[in-house]
């Protein structure tokens, strides 16, 4: 892999004067509903088949970093994390050492993948990249790299997985509702296909539209931990009892970042708009 720009760089306190206009799919987001992102999940080691997981990526070296300037070719929509968003990765991959992960769902964006990238390799899992989970799309068309590109820098890339949404199926979005709406549909679509726990990796719109698909509401910070189970009900079939699962979620931790050291907790909790 290359080796990422030199954090040595001045750093400049993160900002939050970029607040976003649109808020949940359905009902808006509180103060209430921010303190209530902060729990610990207890159940996470403790895997259903069908557990879903999501993180958002780690911040973003673009604001953070005077002067920064896109590196490698990449667009300025595709910005790398910073050096505190590396440590916060490598801790979200602590957190889930012990969590049982079958795929990896990241967006195509080089934060995404950079934030995952901890994880697959220590759980020797490929990264599945599905374009239909990435940023909202204001800026079009969009500067991620194919996956065959991105394959050279991330040898755990799933170059075989075909994803739902391709490059080709984007169009130009105008809030993060269409962007949330989007992601929404192609998790959905993903958990009724893939076998087994999925950890989603997207942005703060995609994670909105995401977690909007498991019952969850609100935005999540940088490196955050959410954790989403299917409830079950009892349903006869031919004189026995067979469990089906239902189409409610129990949320079991959203927007957890318990795991992250003190300043990197507060820069989640402030990225979480």
């Amino acid at each position: 892999m290359m080796e990422l720009r030199d954090e040595g760089t001045k750093i400049k306190k993160c900002s939050n004067n970029k607040r976003r206009k649109e808020q949940h799919i359905d009902a808006p987001i509180t103060r209430e509903r921010i303190n209530y992102t902060m729990t610990h999940d207890n159940n996470c080691n403790n895997t259903n088949h069908h557990d879903v997981y999501m993180t958002r990526h780690s911040a973003r070296a673009d604001r953070e970093i005077s002067g920064w300037t896109p590196l490698f070719g990449r667009k300025r929509d595709d910005t790398e994390i910073s050096s505190g968003g590396k440590v916060a990765s490598d801790e979200l991959a602590a957190r889930l050492e012990n969590v049982s992960i079958a795929h990896i769902v990241s967006s195509p964006f080089y934060r995404c993948l950079q934030t995952v990238a901890p994880i697959a390799i220590a759980k020797d899992i490929p990264i599945k990249v599905e374009p239909g989970i990435c940023e909202v799309l204001s800026t079009f068309p969009p500067g991620f790299w194919e996956t065959e590109q991105l394959a050279q820098e991330f040898p755990m890339i799933d170059q075989e997985y075909q994803p739902i949404l391709k490059r080709q199926d984007l169009s130009q979005e105008h809030g993060d509702s269409q962007a949330a709406k989007r992601s929404q549909k192609v998790a959905t679509t993903l958990r009724k296909h893939l076998d087994g726990p999925i950890l989603f990796c997207g942005h703060g719109a995609s994670c909105l539209g995401i977690a909007s698909a498991f019952g969850a509401s609100g935005y999540v910070g940088y490196s955050s931990f959410s954790h989403f189970r299917p409830g079950t009900t009892n349903a006869n079939k031919s004189g026995g009892t067979d469990k089906v699962q239902s189409t409610q979620w129990q949320v079991l931790a959203f927007g957890d970042v318990s795991h992250l050291s003190a300043d990197l907790r507060q820069q989640s909790m402030d990225s979480a708009w």
